[in-house]
């Protein structure tokens, strides 16, 4: 299973906060006698580089193993309008965030750059499409979704 790059994307786009990482590896400690290492080191990890210093060895057999075929720019951008439907994040915030992070130099992008530049400077002179957005970015929760259920799952008996 590709659990660190799941819990890499989930943990750098914002979405699982300290006490999310903490209390799921707490709980496979709690339930389970044996376990991968980076799974205590998860447990007391107290900032996102602790977690993907926790991850980095596992990370690299999943590399190895050839099974990781996601974007991990549409699982970020996915997990991010998840937090803008939970009211989490502000829909300035979440443009921004595209702006920023979904570069247009990468291999790939989420949501094409034109797109998003056309709704960020709308939404900075206050019209608001929100079929549009939804149009474009609901997609992308879906997967964001899949991997979260993934990662919960992990180790479930």
């Amino acid at each position: 299973m590709i659990i660190a790059h799941y819990l890499n994307v989930v943990v750098s786009s914002g979405y699982w906060q300290k006490e999310q990482w903490q209390a799921w590896a707490d709980e496979l400690i709690v339930s389970h006698d044996e376990l991968e290492d980076f799974v205590d080191d998860i447990s007391v990890a107290e900032d996102e580089s602790e977690v993907g210093a926790a991850l980095r060895e596992q990370w690299y057999m999943e590399v190895f193993d050839g099974s990781n075929n996601f974007y991990i720019e549409e699982i970020v951008v996915g997990y991010y309008y998840l937090m803008f439907k939970e009211g989490r994040m502000s829909l300035l915030e979440l443009f921004e965030r595209l702006m920023n992070d979904d570069d247009i130099s990468s291999s790939s992008t989420a949501v094409e750059w034109e797109e998003r530049e056309h709704i960020f400077n709308e939404l900075r002179m206050g019209v608001i499409n929100i079929e549009r957005i939804d149009e474009l970015l609901a997609p992308l929760i879906k997967p964001a979704k899949e991997q979260l259920e993934a990662i919960l799952s992990y180790m479930k008996v």
